[in-house]
C-alpha cells in the first residue's frame, strides 16, 4: 500500500509455517527506551507515529491485528510516518529486524 504520508513494512518468517515465540519478540520490543505497549501485541513509540501489531497469520497477503497470538508470531505490520525527522525510527526498525535475523521490508 502505498501514501504519501505514512510508511508501510513488515517483517515475517520465511513460510506461513514458520515462527517465532512471542514472548521473546514482546521482551525485546519492551526492551526499547521509548517503546509502549498498547494492547496484547500492539506497540507505539513515544514522541513518534510508530504502530506495529505482532500476529500468526495464515496468510501473508490477507491479515488482521486481530491474528494476535500469545504463542507465535510470523508477521510484523509497522507503520510509521513518512514526515518523521528522526533517523531513529527506522535505525531502531532495522535493528529489530537485525535481531530477528529476518529483513525489514517495505510494502509494494
Amino acid at each position: 500500500m502505498w501514501s504519501p504520508f505514512y510508511g508501510y513494512y513488515y517483517i515475517k518468517t520465511p513460510t506461513i509455517y514458520d515462527s517465532m515465540e512471542t514472548k521473546v519478540v514482546e521482551n525485546y520490543l519492551e526492551g526499547i527506551s521509548g517503546m509502549i505497549k498498547n494492547a496484547e501485541g500492539s506497540y507505539s513509540f513515544d514522541g513518534e507515529f510508530l504502530s506495529l501489531q505482532l500476529m500468526n497469520v495464515k496468510n501473508f497477503d490477507s491479515w488482521s491485528s486481530n491474528d494476535y497470538s500469545r504463542e507465535k508470531v510470523n508477521y510484523i505490520a509497522i507503520v510509521t510516518s513518512k514526515r518523521t525527522d528522526n533517523p531513529k525510527i527506522m535505525d531502531m526498525l532495522l535493528g529489530f529486524a537485525r535481531h530477528l535475523q529476518l529483513p525489514l521490508e517495505e510494502e509494494d
